[in-house]
Order: C-alpha cells, then structure tokens, then sequence
C-alpha cells in the first residue's frame, strides 16, 4: 500500500471519528487512548474523548494527531527520540507556518515535552511509570501532512531497537462511543510545560493518555460473555425461590467480578443515589474493571453523576441478597472445577497431558461412582468393564445383538490414598500490568486450591516499593475473601521484596511442606538492596534455594529469559503459558502439588529403608 492511499485510508477513519493501527506496534488517532484492562495486547480509543480538547484545552476537534508506539518495559531516551524525528522531519512546515516538530510533543519513560524545546519536563514519577511500555507522541498534522506518519514512527521504532527494546503488537484497538465519564480526574497527568498545542487560556496539561490511562468509569465495547441488555432478568420463579436461568445468570456475572461478597459489596455501592465515587474508589484499577463488567451486562449504565445500577442491577441485588448462602455454595462447587488443561511452553519437553483433575497419593483402589458424585478421576478399565458386563447381562435376559454402552451406572471412580495438607504460599505479581483478568485469574486460582484440597493457603502481593501479606496460611474461606478483596493492581514490580516475605512467611509459619509458587507478568523493577532489581531478584532466590523452599513460577514469554534464570538459582520449576488465566494457572498449580507430593514420598520411603 503507498503512502497516499493508506493516508487516505487515514483521513476517512478520522472523519468517522476512529483510529488505526500502523504496522503492529503503534496506534494513531485523534483520540483519547486507554488500556483495556480484560485484554492485555488491547488498545481501547474514546470516541467521545478528543485528544487535543482533553489535553490541550482546544476549542475545535480534529486538530491533534496522537500516536502511541508500543515496546517491552524498559526506557526509551526521550531525547534520542527527539533527535531521530528532528533527523527525519526537521525541515517539514506545519498547519500554521511554523517547523512541523515545534507542534509535536513526546514523552518516554525518561521524560518530554516539546520536540523543539529543552526536553526537561515530563519528570514526574507517574509520567515517567505510565510510558515505560510504549513512547507517547502527540501534534499538529493537517490531513494532506498524514504520510509523514510513515517516516515519523519508522524514526521512533529505530530508537527503540536501538535501546535494546523489541516492539510489542497491539492485537485488538476498540472503539468505545461512550467516551470518558463526566468529570474524569486527570490532576495525576496535569503538569506545565512547554507545549505549542495549548489553546490560548487553557491550562496546561502533559498529554499522557495511553496504555496505562484508565478511564474513569467502565466502557462498553459491545456485547461480552455475560447475559445483557435485552435477556432475561434475575427473575425468581415461583414461591420466591430463584429459577436455575437466574442462579446461572447471577453466577455468569460473579465469575467476572470475582465472588458473590464482591459483587454485592459492588452493587450496593451503586444502589445509593450518588452511584459509585469513581475517584475515592479503595479498588482503585480493579474496581474500573468490575464496573465494566457490570455494565457489558447491563447492570449499570452511565448518567451526569456517574454510572448507577439499572433496574436490571437492582433485580440481581436483590437475588444476590436474598439468596446469598445458596449463591455461594454453588460458586464453590463452581471453582473446584478444574478447567481445561492449558497449553505450556516448554523447551524439550511435552506439557503434562494428565488430567488436572487427578489427586496426589498412590491409588488404592476403585469404587463405583454413587449418584451425585464429582467424577474426578476415572478408573478407565473398571468401568469399561462394568459397561462389558451390564451388556451382557442384558443381552440374557433379552437375546439378541450385544449393544455396548456407556452410562452413568456404569462409571468407576478411582480412590487414592490421602496426602497429608501442603503449606502453599501464592505470590502473587500486582503491578499495574496484572490488572483486568490476570489478577483475577490469581485469584480463581486461590479459591479453587482452597475448595478442592486440604492445604494450608498463604497469598501475598507484591507491587509499587512494599510487599504485603493478604492472607496468612489459613483454610477460613471468609478470611480468605477478605484478604483477596485488598489485592488491587498498580505501580512497579518489586519481585525481590515479595521473595523475601514470602521465605519469612514459610519460615514463621514453620512450615515443614511448603510449596511457594510466583505469578508474575514480566521482570522486576525495584531493587530491594542494591541498585539493580534484576541482581536482587536472583540473590532473594539464592535464599529460597539455601532454604530448601520448593519453588514453582509461571510467567509470560517476553520473560523468559530473566525468569529461567531465576528459577535455575532458587532450584525452581518455570512453567510460560500463552496468557495467565484461570486454564493455565490451575493445571501448572496441581502439577507442582503431585512433584512436591512424590518427592515427599520418596524421601519419607527412602529414610524408612535407612532405619530397616
């Protein structure tokens, strides 16, 4: 495609009031741009948001052209970037006269401001945090100027390989028409500087809208999982008792939220006539998340004071409420499940293909499944048989052709000898970039351990410069939804101090099966006693490895390399997986539970042959 035409394709997506991705990494728009939270690679564009009236006070639309160009965490030199765009367009005019890049502004990890000017702003902490992922650019480009975007990202993706960085796709761009809700806080990304794109007497804002921006409420992109606007209600069927489609319904939304207790906390938050307080919020991130999942659902919807319940909201309060305790019984037979075995990368070696769902302990027999039981692991021969031998039978009393088969009568189920509980501690990653689904997915993972084993269960996070631990090693389910409500993404990655908790944690607890497993979504950021966290990280895992704490990690692919290397030096298992979901997360989870239980056989056989 030439430079006129997608140009050209440019300026029709504009005129609609959309935007567009240029090659895999960058996204153009006249638009406001936040990160969607449910979709990690995914880029959501405000269509009621325009960049140059939010940011730059200007009266009309359309005037300012905003790229983002996307990179694995790390920091870009903003003035490289400013020297390699002076290199391409300094001699370029812009709308009104003046040298094109006296109209643009930038903005990395390591500062910004103006192309053209002294390049020292931008220095705030969260302005330097919210670009380590991706360079900001925004400026004044007339339609018929469109083809220099080509030159102007090629210049920028130069530096970024340049630093050592690869690129990162962006794999879905959404285009929200709800916009930003009414009175969005921007006063964190407020910040003078000197930027030519300001409308006279309008204050001066940094133009930070990007992948780690948050809209300040939930925004719909279109129907999502759960049941929506049009379906059926929350209804109850007769006698007050709820219908099955309503239990289901209500389940359906608990599953994105997190839990029953969070759902109702959430709805009756949104029950009073002021709605929700989006700015005070304690969730934070996690609650913008929830609120939008609220609203694909149609339990919410957006008005001048905020979003507030609608009458399909209040119904599924009101079931939730009255129904609570049966609610919540079905949530836990609904995360005992184990859910499908999730696909792993593993160098050399096949992914484990047993089912998930089979227990630790040798088998001690078979017995036939009664009615109503959870068919767990099936004894695959003995039912066979039992089908065998029911045909049979039946072809005796009724001669003729022998049909083989299978019911639900004929189903053995296997017994195994019970293992005595684990200590599991979940360390779980809460920066910023585990917020949406992969938080949650943690989360499911902590219940599901919690309903479907005897151990003990211990979660800390760790995130921004502190380490805390939510939930001490405990079986109480109450204390366990309490202390998983506190943990809410944001800030840095400081993996060496959640390291070190977690081995004080197992120590005090004087754990003697302890099973320490990370979730993370990339590499350390903060260092913990020296001045490189990644140094850190390896020396708090030297002191698991120098413990003897049975360690398991499951990370991302761009991570790989670090975290191999941590594991090797804590004598650790590292499990990558395509996404952190519910899938991945509880197969690894009860495949490093059968190693550790093995291992504690075979030590317990070996020191009893030592004592014979």
């Amino acid at each position: 495609m030439t430079n006129t035409s997608w140009s050209e394709k440019l300026q029709r997506l504009f005129a609609r009031n959309r935007g567009a991705r240029l090659g895999e990494a960058t996204v153009v728009s006249r638009l406001v741009h936040a990160r969607d939270q449910s979709r990690p690679h995914g880029l959501m564009l405000l269509m009621g948001a325009d960049a140059g009236q939010t940011f730059y006070g200007r009266k009309q639309p359309g005037e300012v052209v905003h790229l983002d160009v996307f990179h694995e965490a790390g920091e870009v030199d903003h003035r490289q970037v400013a020297g390699a765009l002076m290199g391409e367009l300094g001699q370029e005019i812009g709308p009104d006269g003046r040298p094109l890049l006296d109209l643009f502004d930038l903005q990395t990890g390591t500062g910004g401001g103006r192309v053209t000017g002294d390049l020292t702003g931008g220095q705030k902490e969260s302005l330097r945090r919210n670009h380590l992922n991706h360079v900001h650019l925004a400026g004044r480009l007339a339609n018929e100027q469109l083809h220099l975007l080509g030159p102007l990202v090629r210049a920028v993706e130069e530096v970024i390989l340049g630093a050592g960085l690869e690129l990162r796709k962006i794999e879905r761009i959404a285009h929200l028409r709800s916009g930003m809700a009414e009175g969005a806080d921007l006063s964190p990304y407020s910040e003078s500087g000197d930027s030519l794109l300001k409308e006279a007497g309008a204050p001066g804002r940094e133009p930070t809208e990007s992948l780690d921006r948050r809209p300040q409420g939930p925004a719909s992109n279109g129907p999502g999982e759960t049941p929506g606007r049009g379906q059926a209600s929350a209804s109850s069927g007769t006698g007050g008792q709820p219908t099955e489609a309503a239990i289901d319904q209500a389940l359906a939304i608990v599953k994105k939220v997190g839990s029953p207790e969070e759902l109702v906390r959430l709805l009756r938050e949104g029950d009073r006539p002021e709605g929700w307080n989006l700015r005070q919020h304690p969730s934070g991130v996690h609650a913008l998340n929830q609120l939008r999942e609220l609203e694909e659902g149609g339990y919410l919807t957006r008005t001048l004071r905020g979003p507030v319940l609608t009458e399909e909201g209040r119904h599924l309060l009101q079931l939730l409420e009255s129904h609570l305790r049966a609610i919540k019984q079905r949530f836990r037979k609904l995360v005992r499940r184990a859910p499908g075995t999730a696909r792993l990368h593993r160098p050399g070696q096949a992914a484990d293909e047993r089912s998930i769902n089979a227990r630790s302990g040798p088998i001690r027999g078979a017995v036939p499944a009664q009615p109503g039981d959870w068919l767990g692991e099936i004894a695959v021969l003995e039912t066979v048989r039992g089908a065998v031998t029911r045909a049979h039978l039946g072809a005796l009393a009724q001669p003729g052709p022998v049909r083989l088969t299978l019911r639900r009568e004929d189903v053995w189920i296997q017994q195994r000898a019970s293992e005595r509980p684990l200590h599991i501690c979940i360390l779980i990653d809460a920066s910023a970039s585990m917020a949406g689904r992969r938080i949650q997915a943690a989360k499911h993972l902590v219940r599901h351990l919690l309903s479907s084993t005897k151990d003990k269960l211990a979660v800390i996070a760790f995130q921004e410069r502190e380490v805390k631990v939510h939930v001490p090693f405990t079986r109480d389910w109450a204390a366990v939804e309490a202390g998983l409500a506190n943990v809410q993404p944001m800030g840095l990655t400081p993996l060496a101090h959640g390291l070190s908790e977690s081995l004080a944690l197992i120590a005090k607890a004087r754990a003697r099966r302890p099973l320490l497993l990370l979730i993370t979504d990339g590499i350390p950021t903060v260092a913990k006693w020296g001045l490189d966290p990644l140094a850190d990280g390896l020396k708090a895992a030297r002191s698991l490895a120098e413990a003897g704490v049975p360690f398991g990690c499951i990370g991302l692919q761009p991570s790989r390399r670090y975290l191999a290397d941590l594991c090797a030096t804590a004598n650790g298992t590292l499990h990558v997986v395509d996404e952190l979901d519910a899938n991945a997360l509880v197969a690894i989870a009860h495949q490093e539970r059968r190693k550790l239980a093995r291992r504690l056989r075979q030590g317990m056989g070996a020191r009893r042959a030592k004592s014979s």
